[in-house]
């Protein structure tokens, strides 16, 4: 079967077609055979002849009215000149409905999907990993800005990349540089061979796409490309972009006989009664006769013997089946009586989901009302009304649901959006806003505690023009869906809140600023978390509140200590704290000194930040608050299980746990519990941190929070991997990536990312790993999670290491006996400077045989390994993390003495046995003086000499 939208083929006809995404309905013809268009096809390949000719780009408007054959003549020009016998290369692009590509650049990054062989079910970050690859063969000037201007069209297909010139340089910079890539990669696509590139849906195209086309030409000078769009004369009308216009036009008379015949498959054209009847009713559109011929297969009207078309030669024919979906829609509406239309048309004010209770206000409203009643008179009469919706439902139009969202009520929903446009298109405008005000007032009156609904009474009331009304509707709306990690939908209804609020409504814009910066801040967007806060602040100082003032520099800070800005972070958190203090928030001040602590803990001074934790937990206790106090007790056994001291951080999690269970504090026990799987994970107690995360997993599902449930997910598949269980890993991997995409929740999903580079590894798939990898070193570079960075780095440094294909082990003793000679390198003096020049002097005569006679591709993995662990370690060192460090070291002098470098082997194995030694704060404070640098640093130095 071939997809009569793409003529994509198709070995079975499902619901939607996988190539371009849109619905396949019954039967359809191999191929729509192609009748009329000879002159068409043939300015086309005119086109084509002139751009190679003068070797210059050509862009042509394929113009028509919708409906008459515009995408199917695209099709077959391609079909022609995109096989395996011709030099032609072709990309289309077209809008997927419901795609995940985001007008205005729809067609447009579809043609990028296509041209880089994207597949839609692959995860983002192999996504990636294939974009990457397809990208560096053609070396473009920048790979990481060929990434991101390929992201940009692709939307969220493809996997996040790093926002540091969204935050730098803004929107309209990002999108000129991502408009140069577009430009750069037609341009290599047509470096050896002509290219084609077919946009459909030019009807619907943005300014910004437009505006991209227009600064193609520049960037495609002398290259042979065809570019065509598919778009209507109105949509083309003004615009200068086109060299011309191939027009699609309606089918002559004889086109649509001969379109009938083969359609039909029929030995001769249609009687001319048929014909001429065809043709009036669908002008001559090639769809639109496509439907007539299918209509009369199902009835029965053509035979399936294929003997003649089974209509009377000399009677009038008149059809009484609609052509087109509208009028299907019309010819439906048409059949109801007067007062079935009328409930119905406001129904259709109601929503696409509507109830019989909702109707009563709206007939009264339309009836009247008595001038005096001294009883409740029922109006409409409530059997009418039943009676009136059960044909409504006869005709298809709607349908009862199963359940209904209020209680004691029938719901109902339209079968079809086009019906119910149509009846909106007959409720005059003048009367809208009062109906929305009265749907708005009865969901108030009747189901206000009802969740779910407050979102739509806070639109009723927006569109009857209560803006106050609204705004309160939509902050509770928010709040719910917040409350159920629906952070998304929460994020709309705060920011419609925000367009109905004024600077009259002060504590409530600090409340919503507030709650979308948190928001922002949870998805890893920190430029708008920034924005929020920010807004907040100036709305806190105009009214004075220092309590407000000070909750917003502290998240300020946060987002400043993400960053690794740690100075301008601890700036802001100390301000922060003074007006904590000034406002005598107890709280507050605790909650400042604990961000405080967690800046300096980023400083590598582990001591200060143990004192700050201290000092916001003896806050809290003579504040007597035993939540915030589990608080503290948690965020010292981080700082002790990261520092190596298990069994203080232990300690510590067993008392947070007690109080939270003694003050029924579920939502902090399932935290504390989640905290206890890192530890037992650090603590390489894999079947421990199972039967924990599968306790917390099953409180999450219990009590909804799907935050705490992604994070589990992330912690269960670590837990099954360190246990070699890699099939549990990646199921629980995938499903955690997958819900903590959807919340939102960055550090989460580098966990489950990390969870399912260690199954694909188990698994025996190297590459999906790494691609995995990848990514979720990416993530935790761009938003400050550097403990998960380390570990991604460590599995990453295994991981190539073991691409190698050498023992390394016996490759560095190989190294170290042939350095046995070398008096230089015996040196034991600090002075690490010294060593690296000693070991350059003897670089050619210590690197083992073995690693000579690698291939290139081993040598750099070996390369890209050492690079991980050196990361890995400068991290750890930062943290503070004696053991880890410790370590880590071994690893890397085993890489750096396989490479030949034996001088650093040696000094990274005495760091090593200082740190294991207990000599941790010399060497920190080495460090800190410049005595001796970081690895990272000395591997700089090394490679500029």
């Amino acid at each position: 079967m071939i997809c009569p939208h793409c003529a994509c083929d198709l070995p079975t006809l499902p619901p939607r077609c996988p190539g371009c995404g849109r619905a396949l309905g019954g039967e359809r013809p191999a191929r729509p055979p192609m009748v009329g268009r000879a002159r068409a096809l043939a300015r086309l390949d005119e086109a084509l002849d002139e751009a190679r000719k003068t070797r210059s780009p050509r862009f042509l408007a394929v113009r028509g009215a919708a409906r008459s054959g515009r995408s199917r003549l695209l099709a077959e020009f391609l079909r022609r000149h995109d096989n395996a016998f011709s030099d032609v290369r072709a990309v289309r692009g077209f809008p997927v409905p419901g795609g995940r590509v985001a007008d205005p650049f729809q067609p447009l990054g579809r043609a990028l999907h296509n041209a880089l062989g994207l597949d839609d079910q692959e995860p983002p970050e192999v996504a990636r990993a294939r974009v990457e690859k397809a990208l560096a063969a053609l070396e473009p000037p920048s790979l990481p800005d060929a990434v991101r201007g390929v992201a940009f069209f692709l939307g969220r297909h493809l996997a996040e990349v790093d926002d540091a010139l969204a935050l730098e340089a803004g929107p309209d910079e990002l999108r000129r540089r991502s408009f140069a890539v577009f430009g750069w990669l037609l341009r290599k696509l047509a470096e050896r061979r002509p290219l084609i590139v077919a946009l459909e849906g030019g009807d619907d195209a943005g300014p910004e796409a437009w505006e991209l086309l227009g600064s193609l030409r520049p960037a495609l000078e002398g290259r042979t490309v065809l570019l065509l769009v598919e778009l209507s004369p109105e949509a083309e009308a003004g615009r200068d972009v086109f060299d011309g216009a191939v027009e699609v036009e309606p089918l002559e008379r004889a086109a649509v006989g001969e379109l009938m015949k083969r359609l039909a498959d029929r030995a001769s054209p249609p009687p001319a009664n048929l014909l001429d009847a065809v043709v009036a009713a669908t002008e001559g559109r090639p769809e639109a006769v496509m439907h007539v011929v299918d209509t009369l297969h199902r009835q029965h009207v053509l035979t399936a013997d294929g003997l003649g078309w089974g209509v009377d030669a000399d009677a009038e024919i008149a059809f009484d089946f609609p052509l087109t979906p509208q009028q299907a829609a019309r010819q439906r509406l048409a059949g109801l009586d007067d007062e079935a239309r009328a409930a119905l048309r406001l129904g259709a004010v109601v929503g696409p989901v509507f109830w019989r209770g909702a109707l009563v206000p709206l007939l009264r409203a339309a009836q009247g009302t008595h001038d005096a009643l001294t009883n409740w008179v029922e109006l409409p009469d409530p059997g009418r009304l039943t009676a009136a919706l059960e044909r409504c439902v006869e005709a298809g139009v709607v349908q009862p649901r199963p359940e209904s969202a209020l209680p004691d009520d029938v719901e109902y929903a339209f079968t079809r959006a086009r019906e119910r446009d149509l009846l909106q298109g007959e409720v005059e405008d003048e009367s809208r806003p009062r109906l929305h005000a009265l749907v708005a007032q009865w969901l108030e009156a009747h189901h206000a505690t009802t969740d779910l609904l407050l979102r739509p009474i806070a639109e009723h009331y927006r569109r009857a023009g209560s803006a106050k009304r609204a705004a309160f509707f939509f902050l509770r709306a928010g709040d719910e869906a917040r409350s159920r990690f629906a952070n998304d939908t929460a994020i709309e209804c705060y920011e419609q809140a925000l367009t109905l609020l004024d600077d009259r409504d002060g504590l409530a814009l600090m409340d919503v600023h507030h709650a979308l910066g948190a928001l922002h801040a949870l998805a890893g967007r920190h430029d708008r978390a920034e924005a929020a806060f920010e807004r907040m602040l100036g709305t806190a100082w105009q009214l004075d509140h220092r309590a407000k003032a000070g909750a917003a520099l502290n998240r300020l800070g946060r987002l400043l200590r993400d960053r690794c800005q740690l100075a301008r972070a601890e700036d802001v958190l100390e301000r922060g704290r003074a007006l904590f203090a000034e406002a005598r928030d107890v709280p507050g001040v605790a909650a400042s000194i604990d961000d405080l602590g967690q800046v300096a803990l980023l400083r590598g001074d582990r001591a200060r930040a143990e004192a700050l934790f201290k000092d916001a937990l003896n806050h809290r206790q003579r504040a007597g608050d035993p939540r915030a106090v589990a608080l503290s007790l948690t965020n010292l056994a981080r700082l002790w299980r990261d520092a190596g001291a298990r069994r203080r951080a232990e300690a510590a999690l067993e008392e947070a746990l007690s109080l939270r269970q003694r003050l029924g504090d579920v939502a902090g026990e399932l935290d504390t519990r989640l905290e206890r799987v890192e530890l037992l994970l650090r603590d390489r107690r894999a079947a421990d941190a199972q039967q924990e995360a599968d306790t917390a997993l099953e409180m999450a599902r219990a009590t909804g929070n799907r935050g705490r449930r992604a994070r589990g997910l992330a912690l269960a598949a670590l837990a099954a991997a360190a246990l070699e269980d890699h099939a549990a890993a990646g199921l629980r991997a995938r499903e955690a990536v997958a819900l903590a995409e959807q919340l939102g929740d960055v550090h989460s999903r580098v966990r489950a990312l990390r969870a399912l580079a260690l199954a694909e590894l188990g698994g025996g798939e190297a590459e999906v790993a790494l691609a995995h990898l990848t990514h979720a070193e990416r993530l935790a570079r761009t938003h400050g999670d550097r403990v998960e960075l380390v570990e991604c780095l460590l599995i990453e440094a295994r991981l190539r290491g073991e691409q190698v294909g050498v023992d390394l082990g016996e490759v560095a003793r190989v190294a170290r006996a042939q350095a046995e000679a070398e008096p230089s390198l015996d040196d034991a003096g600090d002075d690490i400077a010294s060593l690296i020049d000693d070991a350059l002097k003897s670089a050619e005569e210590t690197v083992p045989p073995e690693v000579l006679a690698l291939s290139e591709e081993a040598r750099g993995a070996l390369s890209a390994a050492a690079q991980a662990a050196i990361e890995a370690v400068d991290t750890l060192d930062a943290l503070g993390d004696a053991a880890r460090a410790a370590e880590v070291r071994r690893t890397l002098a085993l890489l750096a003495e396989a490479q030949g470098d034996v001088a650093r082997g040696r000094r990274l194995r005495r760091e090593a046995e200082a740190l294991e030694g207990g000599d941790e704060a010399s060497l920190v404070e080495r460090r800190r003086s410049g005595a001796l640098p970081s690895v990272g640093a000395a591997l700089r130095d090394r490679e500029g000499s």
